[in-house]
């Protein structure tokens, strides 16, 4: 969600005849509504002017319209707390993985993470991010997402017992925020103890049951079955293979792009079949 976005409600709030208590405790709160063709959101947020150092609030009521049939809607919603200085906004994590915000202290973390040439394989074709990329560009952008889509973002994923840093997973928002692209990158160290596919079924059921998005999608080489693979046990299915044209092409370009995908009616679907299975056992 954009708050440029969005129809804001702030003159009407003020305008409301409310106990004069609550404008004088509560004048700096920002009423938003986003409405799309699925789901409708409504939101008192309280934005900061600067996201790195005092994150926005909100708080408020997602709702979404699932298609039944072709005549028949049903809709689910819940009241949500999206975002706070408290920690909330972000995803709770798993039994092996706590998550937190990025902050600029993760430059040299984030710098070493890419370095790996087996990291970026499929992503670069080996080629490491340099620090200035890191600490100029994607950084301060990736903060910014924090106040302009509540509940979204990149967060850094570490070890629940060590503390140790382990990369980074990601529910990127699209321009509007009502859909997110379910990411992930973690040191080399961490492969085949199932972590990708742990954290990334905690987002895609973050994204749903908490946030209200939409869409979660994911887009991976084709050549690259790993990623394929915990795409699936998360519980995104493949949609499409599409060949853009790239300047420097890397090995494996030439078989294409996959994308994966999973719904909000789908997952509302799913989330009703799964009860049903466990009491026919």
């Amino acid at each position: 969600m954009s708050w440029a976005d969005a129809l804001d409600l702030t003159r009407l709030w003020h305008r409301l005849r409310l106990p004069w208590w609550v404008h004088s405790r509560c004048g700096w709160l920002r009423p938003v509504l986003v409405v799309d063709a699925y789901s409708w959101r409504f939101f008192v947020a309280a934005p900061r002017a600067d996201p790195t150092t005092s994150p926005a609030t909100a708080v408020g009521v997602s709702a979404h319209l699932v298609p039944i049939n072709g005549s028949t809607w049903s809709w689910a919603g819940r009241m949500i707390r999206v975002m706070g200085d408290d920690g909330a906004g972000v995803p709770a994590g798993t039994e092996r993985l706590r998550l937190r915000r990025l902050t600029m202290a993760d430059v040299d973390a984030l710098v070493e993470l890419d370095a790996d040439p087996e990291v970026m394989r499929f992503l670069t074709g080996g080629v490491a991010t340099p620090l200035a990329t890191v600490r100029d560009e994607q950084l301060p952008r990736l903060l910014a997402q924090y106040d302009r889509h509540p509940g979204l973002g990149r967060w850094a994923a570490h070890d629940r017992q060590s503390g140790e840093f382990l990369g980074w997973f990601a529910l990127d928002p699209s321009a509007d925020g009502t859909e997110a692209e379910l990411g992930y990158r973690l040191r080399r160290a961490t492969w085949g103890r199932g972590l990708a596919t742990e954290g990334s079924r905690a987002l895609v059921r973050y994204a749903f049951d908490t946030v209200g998005v939409r869409r979660v999608w994911a887009e991976t080489m084709t050549v690259n079955e790993r990623s394929r693979r915990v795409m699936v046990k998360a519980g995104l299915h493949y949609v499409r293979t599409f060949h853009p044209q790239w300047d420097d092409p890397i090995p494996g370009t030439e078989q294409g792009e996959v994308e994966y995908e999973v719904r909000a009616e789908e997952w509302a679907t799913a989330g009703q079949e799964r009860p049903a299975a466990r009491r026919a056992r």
